[in-house]
């Protein structure tokens, strides 16, 4: 019975097919997956890479002035799964860090939006990326 839960709720907060496109994706700026990432005067960087769906990462960001409350929430680009927020924690060098994992979908490979906030106040700080899923690493 506990699995059925799991198996159902998969399926109900999964993408959305009538959105979910990888049609018309331009190129990012940038491949998080690939190297360190700066944008909105911020440093970012995923680890392990490649960003891979349902496997933990860990997202590292430096040059972030302090805040009081931060998070970053992931929201899909080409497909709707959701948002997924995770607490950032600053180390004694000033570098944030949160450990995150995000969603499958049945596209094989799913931009993700990744945005800071102060409580529940954006930023206007943020990276783009994209992760594939397990099958196609």
């Amino acid at each position: 019975m506990k699995y059925l839960f799991f198996i159902l709720l998969f399926f109900l907060s999964g993408c959305d097919e009538k959105i979910a496109s990888n049609n018309n994706l331009p190129p990012l700026p940038c491949d998080l997956n690939s190297q360190i990432c700066e944008n909105s005067g911020l440093s970012f960087e995923i680890l392990p890479r490649p960003a891979v769906a349902m496997q933990k990462h860990k997202i590292l960001i430096k040059n972030l002035k302090d805040l009081k409350d931060p998070k970053i929430i992931f929201t899909g680009i080409n497909m709707y799964m959701g948002e997924i927020s995770a607490p950032l924690k600053k180390d004694v060098n000033g570098t944030y860090s949160a450990t995150f994992m995000l969603s499958s979908c049945i596209l094989s490979i799913m931009r993700y939006h990744a945005e800071i906030y102060d409580g529940e106040k954006p930023t206007g700080k943020f990276i783009e990326f994209d992760v594939k899923k397990q099958s196609d690493v």
